[in-house]
């Protein structure tokens, strides 16, 4: 009986498929990686760095910690790394996700994943047309029969974001009963806003950072946890016993003694985004405004025409987002000019 719920539980999930065929071949605006190469000067630090012991030994991060204070001026203890920021959202919900968990609607699919298999009590918070979030309505639902709130910000897939004050409001109401707040800032650096300024006033506040997006690491799956102490031993005493890879704490390592990496490739791909917006504009494509890496939009006339040139000219994009709010809706990953210029021409006589 215990087997048939766990199949049950596990048919429940959708995900999609495991891709069988190389992505390498194509320009990747398919899932919010990096997407130009890294420079020359990146691949020979990290071909110098490496030796033996990058591999035949477990991992040691203590740098990693230890650089990871330096940048946000918060002791060593404060910080956990982690495989991306997937493991930080599922032991998340394994140890405060005793009771319901606030999410959003639509949202980070793993956070979904992650509450079906665990089996846990969801209320989504869902967006109106204009894809206004329903805060009032998060507020409401901010009580006693709650444990855990997970905030995406900015939000995956709408690209929408929470400030500072309406955060604050959300930490204060959630300390009254106990409730810790996750928020998700994969893709920091991209947007401006962090909830990082309050980690100190509020103890029950988690951040959780990714190397995946504006580092662009997704290949090693690098990311930590920042909060307070006392929350950090918790998921430390469940975490596995070596949670990150030796190959991306190097990288990681050295993209943090080199913060002029990710900066250089920010200007470029918030350059290739006011080309793109200028363009959307000039041909009159609905788009919607996005604090991410990514940019949704909608193509009224010979959609499908266009889609098969995007693959004919190996470009990758999400054709179509499966939610109610994002119906019509295509996805491309923002990226520097020499490759947002390449998904312009497609659509050049559009």
């Amino acid at each position: 009986m215990h087997r048939n719920l766990i199949v049950k539980t596990f048919n429940l999930v959708k995900r999609s498929k495991p891709l069988l065929s190389s992505r390498h071949k194509y320009l990747r605006l398919d899932k919010n990686e990096r997407v130009s190469n890294f420079s020359k000067n990146f691949i020979n630090l990290f071909k110098k760095k490496l030796n033996s012991e990058s591999l035949n030994t477990y991992p040691e991060i203590f740098e990693f910690y230890k650089l990871l204070s330096k940048n946000h001026k918060l002791k060593k203890n404060q910080f956990l790394g982690t495989t991306g920021i997937d493991t930080g959202l599922k032991n998340s919900i394994e140890i405060f996700g005793h009771k319901k968990i606030i999410i959003l609607d639509p949202t980070f699919a793993m956070i979904n994943v992650y509450c079906k298999i665990l089996g846990k009590k969801v209320i989504k918070i869902g967006y109106d047309k204009n894809l206004n979030l329903q805060f009032k309505k998060l507020e409401k639902n901010v009580n006693k029969q709650v444990s855990l709130i997970i905030l995406s910000n900015p939000n995956s897939p709408t690209g929408t974001i929470l400030d500072l004050k309406n955060i604050k409001k959300i930490l204060v109401k959630a300390a009254k009963y106990n409730i810790n707040v996750v928020i998700d800032e994969a893709y920091y650096g991209f947007s401006a806003v962090t909830a990082e300024p309050l980690i100190k006033r509020y103890k029950n506040l988690i951040i959780l950072r990714t190397f995946s997006k504006a580092y662009g690491l997704a290949g090693l799956r690098v990311g930590y946890i920042i909060s307070s102490s006392k929350n950090i031993k918790l998921y430390n005493n469940i975490k596995p016993m070596y949670e990150v890879n030796s190959l991306g704490i190097l990288a990681a390592n050295i993209l943090l003694n080199n913060e002029s990496i990710k900066k250089k490739y920010l200007k470029e791909v918030q350059e290739g985004k006011k080309i793109l917006l200028n363009f959307f504009l000039k041909k009159n494509i609905y788009f919607l405004k996005s604090e991410g890496n990514f940019i949704l939009f909608k193509l009224k006339n010979n959609k499908n025409k266009y889609f098969s040139l995007f693959k004919q000219n190996k470009i990758m994009i999400v054709e179509k987002l499966n939610h109610k709010n994002l119906t019509g809706l295509s996805r491309i990953t923002l990226a520097p000019k020499k490759e947002i210029l390449k998904f312009i021409n497609i659509l050049k006589n559009y």
